[in-house]
């Protein structure tokens, strides 16, 4: 995998022992692998964001903003840390993000959604890897409400290494409804583990 710079976000260090910042290009790539392309997304992006969380069931399985204004206010914060958009030839097919990072418990909650979720595995393992390598993470976790579309997210994470610890019964309310909700996890140590196996590529 070709990585550009270490940095977590445009201007920021990538870690505190490095003296590495990214480009202040932000359109410029991040991490390139078999022809995805991960770049950094910006307030402009709110309308390719909005687009992308309107495939499918996406907005509703990671509760995403309402509209291309929310995306612009919060990227770079506010729930968006991180945010990134993947491109494969010159179309956004998906975006990823992190947010409540626990700096006590070295959690952080991954949010990564796509035009196909079943064509993701590669893009996903690569920001997942970014993730690791740039931040003082443990593990990585997330929860999927359990509506129609979602066993595609379920199966897209597994596949990239997450392991589904559970199912909490009517944990979400979704148009007033309740919902049960699979929660899924991944250990900086199982993900290298994966990737000896799957994406040797893509080892820490």
């Amino acid at each position: 995998m070709e990585q550009h710079g270490h940095a977590s976000e445009p201007g920021q260090a990538a870690g505190p022992n490095s003296t590495l910042t990214a480009t202040a290009d932000s359109l410029a790539p991040v991490l390139e692998l078999d022809g995805f392309t991960w770049r950094f997304a910006t307030p402009a992006d709110g309308s390719l964001l909005d687009e992308l969380a309107g495939c499918g069931a996406n907005r509703t399985i990671f509760n995403l903003p309402g509209s291309p204004d929310e995306f612009a206010a919060r990227v770079g914060g506010g729930g968006l840390r991180m945010a990134m958009l993947c491109v494969r030839d010159a179309s956004a097919i998906g975006a990823a993000a992190f947010a409540a990072r626990s700096h006590r418990d070295l959690n952080a909650l991954l949010i990564g959604f796509f035009r196909e979720p079943s064509t993701a595995v590669l893009p996903l393992a690569a920001y997942v890897r970014h993730l690791f390598w740039t931040l003082p993470l443990r593990r990585l976790h997330l929860q999927i409400p359990l509506v129609p579309g979602a066993a595609d997210y379920v199966t897209l994470f597994k596949e990239a290494g997450f392991t589904q610890e559970g199912v909490v019964p009517d944990h979400a309310l979704l148009a007033g409804r309740p919902c049960d909700v699979a929660v899924l996890g991944l250990l900086r140590t199982e993900f290298d583990a994966w990737c000896l196996t799957r994406q040797s590529r893509l080892v820490l």
